[in-house]
C-alpha cells in the first residue's frame, strides 16, 4: 500500500506538483519507504498512449528528464534539511 501527498505551487496555473511517495517496502521486512515524486500536468487532452509510453524506468542523467525534475526528485537530504521534505 502506498500514498502520494502532493502539495500546490500556489499559482494560478499549475504544471507541476511536487510530493512524497510513502509505503512500505516489497521485501519481507516490510520497511516504511519514502521517495520524492513530482506530477506534471499533460494538458487538457491526453494521447495516453503517447504518455503511458513515457512511462519506465530512466537513468538519473537521462536526457529526457528535465533538470528541474532532477532536482525534485533527487532524494537526498540537505545540510540544513531535518525532515525528508517535498521541494518545489
Amino acid at each position: 500500500m502506498t500514498q502520494t501527498i502532493l502539495f500546490p505551487s500556489f499559482k494560478n496555473r499549475i504544471l507541476r506538483l511536487s510530493g512524497l511517495k510513502l509505503g512500505v517496502s516489497g521485501s519481507g521486512e516490510r520497511m516504511p519507504c519514502c521517495a520524492r515524486v513530482v506530477y506534471e500536468y499533460l494538458g487538457p487532452q491526453v494521447d495516453v498512449l503517447n504518455a503511458l509510453s513515457l512511462c519506465g524506468l530512466y537513468q538519473q542523467d537521462s536526457s529526457a528528464i528535465d533538470d528541474s525534475v532532477r532536482h525534485s526528485i533527487h532524494n537526498d537530504v540537505g545540510m540544513y534539511e531535518w525532515h525528508f521534505r517535498a521541494r518545489p
